[in-house]
């Protein structure tokens, strides 16, 4: 029922924001961004409950732990610049928004190379 909750949140934000902006408050980004971090900081718990099954499945398959930790840091570098980057558009400012979306899109690529390397290697010695 924690989406109940969620909902609830969403609602009360929505609506006092939308009330603030008709009288032109200046409180009315900062009611945003309070209610987006209050939804954030609530589904954190489910985002440290996945790490936690990823590591566990991993152990059970026998990944390569260098893979999964690039991999748990990718899930969590998108999970981080998209929240950010949807409060930064809430506040008006997209461009700043584009900008964090892009450097995120960078930091994944260079955690990213060496296992593009790694696969690139692996099918260089499988095809003569």
């Amino acid at each position: 029922m924690e989406i109940l909750r969620l909902c609830a949140i969403s609602v009360v934000t929505a609506l006092s924001a939308v009330l603030l902006k008709q009288y032109k408050s200046p409180l009315a980004v900062p009611v945003t961004l309070t209610g987006g971090c209050l939804l954030l900081f609530y589904t954190i718990p489910y985002l440290r409950d996945a790490f936690l099954f990823a590591e566990a499945m991993s152990e059970k398959v026998s990944l390569h732990i260098p893979f999964m930790d690039a991999l748990l840091k990718v899930i969590g570098i998108t999970f981080i610049t998209e929240c950010t980057a949807a409060l930064c558009r809430d506040a008006g400012e997209g461009a700043l928004a584009q900008n964090l979306e892009m450097a995120g899109k960078l930091i994944i690529l260079g955690i990213s190379l060496p296992l593009i390397t790694s696969f690139f290697e692996t099918v260089i010695t499988v095809i003569p």
